[in-house]
C-alpha cells in the first residue's frame, strides 16, 4: 500500500475509478480523496454517465444527482461542474465511445 500525507495534493485526476470504487464504500473514498487533496485543491473525474443508452460499453453508469448527493454539501468538496460529455476514442471503445460526466470539484 501506498502511503500519503494528508493534504499531500494539489490536484487529483480520477479516469474510470471512482464509479467503480463508490459501488465497495462510497463515503469512505469521499473521505480518502479529501484527507490526501489540500484544502483549495482540485479534482477532475471522468465517470461513466447514466446517459449512455448502450449496456455491453463503457464503465459503470452513475446519475448525476448520485454525483450531487456523494459530494454533497457538508462535505470535504464543492461540486464547481458538472458537463456531459464522452471518454476519448480509443482501441476499447472504437469510434463511439460512451457518454461520460465530467466533474470538478474543489476541496473545501
Amino acid at each position: 500500500a501506498f502511503e500519503f500525507t494528508a493534504g499531500e495534493f494539489d490536484f487529483m485526476f480520477d479516469l474510470q475509478c471512482w464509479h467503480v470504487l463508490r459501488e465497495v464504500d462510497e463515503p469512505r473514498v469521499v473521505a480518502k480523496m479529501g484527507e490526501l487533496l489540500r484544502p483549495g485543491g482540485v479534482v477532475l473525474m471522468l465517470v461513466g454517465s447514466d446517459e449512455e443508452e448502450r449496456d455491453n460499453l463503457g464503465p459503470p453508469k452513475v446519475a448525476e444527482s448520485a454525483i450531487r448527493a456523494a459530494f454533497a454539501p457538508g462535505g470535504p468538496f464543492e461540486i464547481l461542474s458538472i458537463a456531459a460529455s464522452v471518454f476519448d476514442v480509443s482501441a476499447v471503445y472504437g469510434k463511439d465511445p460512451p457518454k461520460c460526466w465530467v466533474v470538478v470539484l474543489r476541496r473545501v
